[in-house]
């Protein structure tokens, strides 16, 4: 008998030794993915900052000292009484300006819900809608409940949108885009479906290719947020969607 319980607390031991191992075999596979998502969050952020950067200095810093050349022009006519010449510089510095106030509009909207804490997901993509017609000369449909959504939430899912109206456009070849909002069994769903001609979702998704980086993208904001991607793509377009649990106040 004493050999019976010596055997079993041996066994005991080396199953609880076992699940021990298992929970900080699995805890820290959860450090390292939680490291992993917080590294490309990082490095998402730096990037949207560096396209900012650039986007603002090749276009209005350029743009403003071609307006301070404009303006000493107007300076060195109006120095010898040339009132027309003066009409004329100050013609070209007024439009010059109006295109750079629209080009600085853009990119605030680009932002989305982080360019106006007071925006919500429909306010800010329905103020996108204009700018990403214009930019991938595509037509985008809304279909949008008015969903009080968490910051952390919202940011996400525009981020996730702005991605797959960018990869319809550029990348799919597509002429619609649909974009819907609901909550479906205690998630928020997010779905964009597009016309375009789709491509390979498992490539994509693993891809270093520049042109596939938001699929990664897309998915790695939904985890943020304790969500899931999924993804549907064909010769008859393709349907990107998200769904993740509803926020505290998305449930008030």
């Amino acid at each position: 008998m004493l050999a019976f319980y010596e055997v079993l607390f041996a066994v005991s031991a080396i199953c609880c030794g076992l699940f021990v191992a298992r929970l900080r075999t699995a805890e820290s596979a959860a450090r390292l993915r939680a490291r992993q998502l917080s590294r490309r969050t990082i490095e998402a952020e730096a990037l949207v900052r560096r396209r900012l950067a650039e986007s603002i200095h090749d276009g209005p810093v350029q743009e403003l000292i071609g307006l301070d050349l404009i303006l000493a022009a107007a300076e060195q006519a109006a120095a010898r009484d040339d009132r027309e010449h003066v009409r004329e510089r100050l013609a070209d510095a007024r439009a010059l300006a109006e295109r750079n106030v629209d080009a600085l509009r853009d990119e605030i909207l680009s932002l989305g819900p982080y360019g106006f804490e007071e925006l919500t997901f429909a306010a800010a993509v329905e103020q996108c809608v204009p700018l990403w017609e214009r930019r991938y000369g595509i037509r985008i449909e809304l279909a949008v409940d008015p969903l009080n959504l968490e910051n952390d939430i919202c940011g996400a899912l525009f981020g996730v949108t702005q991605e797959a109206v960018a990869n319809a456009g550029k990348h799919a070849g597509a002429t619609r885009v649909v974009v819907t909002l609901r909550t479906v069994e205690g998630e928020v769903e997010l779905r964009v479906s597009d016309d375009g001609h789709g491509f390979d979702d498992g490539d994509a998704l693993s891809s270093t290719d520049p042109g596939h980086i938001g699929l990664a993208s897309m998915r790695e904001r939904a985890e943020l947020i304790g969500g899931r991607l999924e993804i549907e793509t064909g010769e008859r377009g393709t349907k990107v969607v998200v769904r993740a649990p509803l926020g505290e106040s998305d449930s008030a």
